[in-house]
This record gives structure tokens, sequence and C-alpha cells, in this order.
């Protein structure tokens, strides 16, 4: 399975035909093996899997290297396409690989998805370097999988030798635990997962009083049964081992979600679900779904004795194409895209800051730039429609208070995007204040401030070393 989404497009695309590619050579000729391509729309190469043939595996090359990136990210399709049983009838084991950074809105629903068609083993590829992990690994944990992450500066070999081992050599499947006698309850994952050579199987239960006894391990190596024994002690306490209560609780949370995906991510889970996740939260100190850790000022400071909500955009992720996702960029323009966050939340992501002045940012007119007056400097380095409002409140007065192209200017200052060259320093920091800027948000990149500042000192402001573009805040 490709994404082929618009966010995939330029070096993410690269870099996952290029890990498909290594995938591709390690395919077994005993193995069947199909590829689809999804975006708004999902596309099958062979109608049914096929013998990984020198024919078909150049067919399949040919079909990924015409691949284009494009369009939204609309996985379900891909999801049935890819995990529905096949109508014919097989003892093969099913294997998915999912190459994506994962930038869905629907996470939960996709989950709950996978989890339905349970004869499948899926292995996740995150591409890129900010994917989208809660579903990722997510995806891995419901589809009894391993995930792979491949930045755009690694090479996939790592990641196609790591997925081949894993898929051909198996330590055990169809594992079990048999606890005998011993007071062991609420062992989790309820569903064992295969065990491979390159990571542990991890299991989280309670015991009631302290016990001795036998576990028995069951599962099957190289396709015939396999079993051990374990001695095992169960202490009284064990205060060095207070955290495992911890860890417990984030696993029965975890369970709890798997009950109701599609419950979760539209905020209705079945029964009692929520107030037993929102317990646990509480009892262990852990974050869910339902709880978090908030910390609480002392005191509180509002702008003009009123609070104010403040727009902090989320900057584009590096390596993503804004052109792929948001088609050609437009002037200052905050848009929407769904990136999966847990729950399935879009987040605010704001369009590179517009040039409105070819002579500030063409190599071939920098002379023209450099004979340019002050003005005409802070002006190419302005939202128009703020260099608009600094015009009329210059005539109605720097104290006034009026609306202009969706712009609130209140006793001549106004709310607005501080885009920078290489983030704030405390110079810079300093000579902003100084000129009545008040600082209210700031991107974790330190690209990118939001502020309130006078209009009367717009053209300042903008020709502060540092400072590359002025926003009027969305």
């Amino acid at each position: 399975m490709v994404d082929t989404s618009g966010s995939m497009s330029g070096a993410p695309m690269e870099k996952c035909k290029e890990t498909m590619e290594l995938c591709l050579a390690g395919v077994n000729p005993k193995d069947t093996f199909n590829v689809i391509t999804f975006s708004g729309d999902t596309h099958l190469l062979f109608e049914k899997p096929v013998p990984a043939t020198p024919e078909n595996i150049a067919r399949a090359r040919a079909f990924l290297s015409g691949a284009r990136a494009g369009g939204g990210t609309e996985m379900m399709k891909a999801i049935e396409a890819a995990l529905a049983p096949s109508k014919s009838a097989s003892n093969a084991v099913r294997i998915v690989t999912f190459m994506t950074d994962g930038y869905v809105g629907n996470d939960m629903a996709i989950l709950g998805a996978i989890q339905k068609y349970s004869g499948a083993r899926v292995f996740p590829f995150g591409i890129g370097q900010s994917v989208n992990r809660f579903l990722l690994d997510g995806m891995a944990a419901a589809g009894r999988g391993e995930v792979e992450y491949v930045t755009l500066n690694d090479r996939g070999e790592g990641a196609a030798r790591r997925f081949f081992e894993r898929v051909r050599n198996p330590v055990l499947t169809d594992v079990s635990v048999d606890w005998g006698n011993l007071p062991v309850e609420e062992v989790l994952p309820r569903r064992v997962p295969d065990l491979f050579s390159s990571k542990p199987v991890v299991l989280t239960g309670r015991f009631s009083r302290p016990a001795e006894g036998t576990v028995v391990l069951r599962g099957r190596l190289g396709g015939k049964p396999w079993e051990r024994s374990v001695q095992v002690r169960l202490p009284r306490d064990q205060a060095d081992h207070e955290v495992l209560g911890q860890l417990w609780a984030r696993a029965k949370v975890a369970d709890l979600m798997n009950q109701d995906w599609l419950g979760m991510q539209q905020g209705q889970p079945r029964g009692n679900l929520q107030e037993e996740i929102t317990r646990l939260g509480l009892e262990y100190r852990i974050m869910t779904q339902f709880t978090s850790f908030v910390a609480v000022e002392e005191m509180v400071v509002t702008e003009g004795g009123k609070p104010r909500t403040v727009a902090v955009p989320v900057e584009m992720p590096e390596g993503v194409s804004h052109e792929g996702v948001f088609g050609e960029p437009g002037p200052s323009k905050l848009q929407t895209m769904a990136v999966g966050a847990p729950g399935g939340f879009s987040r605010a992501m704001p369009s590179a800051p517009a040039v409105q002045s070819v002579e500030v940012w063409s190599a071939d007119r920098r002379d023209r730039l450099e004979n340019a007056t002050p003005q005409q400097k802070a002006a190419a380095r302005v939202h128009p429609n703020l260099m608009a409002a600094r015009t009329e409140a210059s005539t109605r007065g720097w104290t006034s208070t009026f609306l202009h192209e969706g712009i609130q200017v209140e006793k001549g200052r106004v709310q607005a995007w501080i885009w920078l060259n290489a983030g704030m320093d405390a110079k810079l920091r300093q000579k902003l204040q100084a000129l009545g800027v008040r600082f209210q948000g700031e991107a974790n990149s330190g690209g990118l401030v939001v502020v309130s500042l006078p209009l009367e000192k717009l053209e300042e402001i903008a020709l502060l070393e540092g400072v590359r573009y002025v926003d009027p805040a969305r």
C-alpha cells in the first residue's frame, strides 16, 4: 500500500518509492503480491495477488515509477481493499505494508477497521520527518505487526531488511500463555502478538495475592507446536517496581480504547468506557483521551482586563510540500490540514508568508532594493491589508478603533504574526518590546511569534533585522 496523497509530494514520495523498490526486491518467488496506491481514490495494480515472477515485479516497478502525489488521503477504502478476506481459500499468511505519513483525520476509525480484519499482519512504514506516530503505532498493534520509520535522510535498506527478517522468520506464532492456578487477572494485550527476533512481546497483568506456580508458554515454531514451562513467584510487596502499576493502567486504557475506536473518534464511546478510562487516568495519574495534566498560574494577566483567544498556527512539517497539500500558494491564507492527531483532530497550518514584492525576494532585482526607500522596504515585508489598516489608522488617529478587511484595530493596535529569519533572540525581543510589541505566543520552531503591535510602529517593526514578514493574525 502506497500513499500518493498531496502531503507525500516531493521528497516523501521519492523516499517511499525507494523503500518500496527495496521491498519488491526482497519478495520470495513463492509469494504472491499486489500493489495498491491510495489518495482520494484507490488503484490496484492487479485484480488479485499474483505470483512474484520477474515479469510481475517489473510491472510493479513501472506502476510505482509513474505514481504521482496529489489530492486528499482516503485510507479507509485502501484498508478494505488490502485486508478484506479473499474469496479464494488460501493457507497463506497475508502481510500488508502501508507506506504513508499518516496525515488523515479518522485515525481511530482506521484502527477499528484493521482490528476487524484479524487474519492479516500489518507492517506500517512511516515515511517523512513528521509522521503521525499515533496512527502508525496503532496500526501495527491492531494488526499484530511492527512499525518502521524512514526519514528523508535515511536510506531505506535497513527498514526493508528488518521487515523481511520479521515476516520470514517469526520466532513464535499463535502465542498463548497458561497461568495455571496463579491468581492472575486482566493480562494485556488480550490477543498476544507474534514474537519476532528483533523485539520482545511484553504482557502486563495484575495478581491478587502472593503465590508461586508454573506458567506455560505455547506457540508454533516453524509451523510445529512449541511449549515451555517457567517457574514464577509472585511477591507480597516489591516497592522497587511500583511503576508497573502505571504500565498496567496504560495497557488497560489501550484495551478499553480498542473496544470502540469508532465511538472514541466520534466522542461517544459506548457504555461506561469513558468513565472507566477517566477513573484509571485519575487513579494512576496518567494522561488519557479524557484526562490530562493542567498547569495553573497563580496570577493571570489579560490584555485590557478581558481574556483574548490567540490563534497560534502550526508550521508545515519539514519535507512536506505546501503546494502538494494546498495547491498554489495564495496571499497569507490560514489553511486547515488533517494531520492525524489522536482523535483525528485537525490542526491549523498556515501557508508560507506571501511574497508581495518581487523586488525583495528576486535575486535579479536586489540592486533596486538597495536603492529603495525605507517605506518601500517596509511595505515589501508587510501584508498589504496591514499596510492599508495602518494608512486608515493614521487618518483616523493612532488610538482609533475600527474594522478593516477583517482586521480588528483596537485603539491603534492589531494582532499579527511576525515571521522570523532565524528565530527569536534576546536582542530582537528587546527591540520589538521597545516598539510596543506585546508577545502572545511562539511556535516551537522559533520561526513565528504571535503578537499585538501598534500600527503606528508597523514600518519600524518590519525593518528590524531578523524580521522576515508581518502577517495579520487569523
